[in-house]
């Protein structure tokens, strides 16, 4: 799930992965995600992932009346592309590791749509202090959607996370703070 949280969380696999959620949520709402990433010795990490929202049957509209003239559906979905490596920079960043997600991000609602393009930047730390690994990520870095006339900003979201493992890493307690610098 690195694609989602932060890119450079890839870096340190050592074995091919495949991840998947589906949830179906309460008025006809759906989230799913598949995630596939390997690694290729001395080349980094690379990844394929999609990630997608749908509601269904949302009433629609057109006066103040008891009842839906008609029903539509809006959707999200993602398509990212990812690369990560392992202490890059190893002679003056020992222990950062580096990663990016290229993403093709798309909207319909009723009959409009939109897509753009983001990249998201992460880092990881694993401090001299084996057991606390510091993240950083800045995510959604585009031009933003454009409905009709109108260009909305994507979420610009800059994230610190931190992870300590205790009990050889049988226990893990993590962080992780979240700053929308454009919602």
């Amino acid at each position: 799930y690195a694609a989602y949280w932060n890119p450079a969380g890839f870096a340190r696999l050592k074995d091919k992965d495949i991840s998947t959620t589906f949830i179906k949520y309460f008025e006809d709402v759906s989230y799913g995600y598949l995630g596939y990433s390997y690694p290729q010795a001395g080349l980094g990490v690379f990844g394929v992932s999609i990630s997608y929202v749908a509601i269904r049957q949302i009433e629609k509209r057109t006066a103040d009346t008891e009842f839906p003239d008609s029903k539509f559906s809006a959707n999200d979905m993602c398509l990212a592309f990812s690369y990560a490596l392992k202490e890059p920079f190893e002679d003056t960043l020992p222990g950062v590791d580096l990663g990016l997600n290229l993403k093709a991000i798309s909207q319909k609602i009723d009959d409009e749509s939109a897509a753009t393009a983001a990249v998201d930047l992460g880092a990881f730390y694993q401090t001299v202090l084996e057991p606390l690994t510091i993240g950083v990520v800045v995510q959604n870095i585009g031009p933003g959607q454009k409905f009709l006339e109108e260009r909305d900003p994507l979420p610009l979201n800059l994230k610190l996370s931190g992870a300590y493992r205790f009990l050889d890493e049988t226990l893990i307690v993590g962080m992780d703070v979240d700053e929308y610098i454009i919602d």
